[in-house]
């Protein structure tokens, strides 16, 4: 096993890594950062393409550290051994978790996608949580969605505390940035009516038809969904609140919608 050791903070690529923790340094680069051994794997199971490991000398320690740097290895990524404190400079995670990755980020381009037939797509209007936008990738992967697409005023999608919220289901679906004239027309193109939750919608989420294709639009956690995607909408889906609640959490709202869409897909037909 080739391993590199760095044991200076001013070494060029410590300084190149622990800049990909801000958007400015990836796009630089074209490289992100996924923090941990889950995080690490879900990529090599994605077969994403990784180049750095970093990891602390204590992670060697065990059968499944020794294993994962092979097989980052053998997947074409240099392992880069450095100090607990080193680790901590490439890393915003309050307690590093011994082991970090950069990896490639890939090219989405909605014009470029081809989604499947019937699909949902989770759509993030202006989701500004690093922690809901993760959740909401985590979830929209776990409902089957066929892609999330980011639109403008969303926080970056590959700022560490999103990546590590998505827990590594951010390299199981495409993850696509638009601007909203981009989406309608994307989906009006394609045949795929746009969903929009809006508080004052004109018909209850739970008596609305998910089973054909769709795009659910979840908006921004203070200001809700914009103006024009509410008039550009097929439907204003509200969720029902019998509560005293003024609002839900947005990626609450996007579990609720998406998985009344998958209750709705595969439920039995009826005699």
């Amino acid at each position: 096993m080739r391993i590199r050791k760095i044991t200076s903070a001013a070494h060029p690529l410590i300084r190149q890594t622990a800049a990909l923790i801000r958007r400015r340094g990836q796009e630089q680069s074209g490289l992100f950062l996924a923090e941990g051994t889950h995080l690490a794997e879900a990529a090599l199971d994605a077969s994403v393409s990784l180049h750095q490991l970093f990891f602390s000398p204590g992670y060697r320690s065990n059968a499944d550290g020794e294993r994962l740097l092979s097989r980052a290895e053998m997947a074409g990524a240099e392992l880069v051994e450095v100090s607990e404190q080193l680790l901590k400079k490439i890393s915003d995670a309050a307690t590093p978790q011994g082991i970090v990755v950069t990896v490639s980020i890939p090219e989405r381009f909605l014009s470029a996608f081809h989604p499947p037939a019937n699909p949902v797509l989770a759509v993030c209007d202006g989701i500004s949580d690093p922690g809901n936008l993760g959740t909401i990738i985590r979830i929209a992967d776990a409902a089957d969605a066929a892609g999330v697409i980011l639109l403008s005023g969303c926080c970056d999608p590959l700022a560490p505390k999103v990546v590590r919220a998505t827990a590594g289901s951010l390299f199981h679906l495409p993850l696509m940035r638009a601007d909203a004239d981009e989406l309608t027309a994307f989906l009006a193109g394609q045949g795929i009516p746009l969903l929009a939750t809006d508080p004052r919608g004109d018909i209850s989420l739970y008596d609305t038809d998910l089973t054909g294709p769709c795009a659910l639009v979840v908006g921004n956690e203070s200001r809700g969904t914009s103006p024009f995607l509410l008039a550009k909408a097929q439907r204003r889906l509200r969720i029902p609140m019998p509560g005293k609640a003024e609002s839900l959490n947005a990626a609450v709202a996007a579990a609720l919608c998406l998985f009344e869409a998958v209750r709705q897909r595969n439920r039995p037909p009826r005699p």
